[in-house]
């Protein structure tokens, strides 16, 4: 179940992505920060609802203890951090070199997991993680046109690293927020969805009207995008919660990279772009690291 709600996320992730770029180009990085979680906020109340209609029993177990308050919200603070860190990468020079810093997020998780959490990962597992990152960094590289010594002093490597921190630690944060709910994993993850979503929704209001009040009228004018990124952001984390909420971050994350590969695949059959050889090569290294995670790394 895990590997399906994995797969979901990943795609959704990608959409979302893409729509957050075509709208760095209308709005600042704080007010695309906000559409993420503003516009999100409704979605993830629906979901919530949708979930403990069909498990009602489940609803009354579930124990909002203060380990949980304290997870979920350095979770939604991580996040948001990543969120704006991945914001300024979108509208920097070098789009693919900060992108790709930014998908270390998966080494990330397994390394911070590993040191600060616990979360043990065998052999197998960690020759999968590093399969996918050779993938990505090796099509990565050859997109941006730059050398392997450029690549550590661009200016992008700061907020792509800050970003895949970030993304690491909200990982790692949910699944002990979730996990303290001792509930079923459908509630519980939705539950924690709805308040990490909600907390970063307030924070990024507070910030706009703090710094750019005038953001408010270009997010209502621009609100059908904000409507497609809020919604495939809040399908996508459904996937990312659940997920985690069943299996170890770093897992998941190691699986998640599939994306890359999945975003490939899509601008081939949309956007009817051609697929180079070394990006043919970061894809088959991208899916061999996920089946050997499948097949041996857990």
């Amino acid at each position: 179940m895990w590997i399906l709600f994995t797969l979901f996320a990943a795609t959704m992730q990608a959409i979302r992505t893409a729509g957050q770029k075509h709208l760095t180009q209308r709005l600042s990085p704080i007010a695309v920060t906000w559409v993420r979680f503003g516009y999100g906020l409704p979605f993830a109340l629906i979901y919530l609802f949708s979930v403990a209609a069909a498990t009602p029993s489940e609803v009354a177990q579930l124990q909002l203890t203060a380990n949980y308050w304290l997870f979920v919200s350095l979770a939604s603070a991580a996040q948001l951090f990543g969120s704006f860190m991945l914001v300024l990468v979108l509208g920097q020079r070098n789009f693919a070199v900060g992108t790709t810093y930014a998908k270390t997020e998966a080494i990330l998780t397994a390394v911070v997991g590993t040191v600060f959490f616990g979360a043990w990962l065998n052999t197998w597992a960690w020759v999968a993680v590093v399969l996918g990152v050779i993938g990505i960094l090796a099509v990565s590289v050859q997109k941006s046109h730059l050398s392997w010594q450029q690549w550590f002093t661009e200016p992008t490597l700061i907020t792509g690293l800050g970003a895949g921190l970030g993304f690491a630690l909200a990982s790692l944060w949910l699944r002990e927020a979730s996990l303290a709910l001792q509930g079923h994993y459908l509630i519980s993850a939705a539950t924690t969805l709805l308040t990490m979503v909600f907390f970063q929704a307030v924070a990024a209001t507070a910030w706009i009207l703090w710094r750019e009040p005038s953001s408010g009228i270009l997010l209502v004018r621009h609100w059908r995008g904000g409507v497609f990124v809020g919604l495939t952001s809040v399908l996508g984390s459904i996937g990312w919660i659940t997920a985690m909420t069943l299996q170890p971050a770093a897992y998941v994350k190691a699986l998640g990279q599939v994306e890359f590969g999945l975003s490939l695949l899509i601008t081939f059959l949309i956007f009817k772009e051609k697929i180079t050889r070394v990006e043919w090569f970061g894809m088959c290294f991208v899916f061999a690291s996920v089946v050997l995670l499948l097949l041996k790394g857990m």
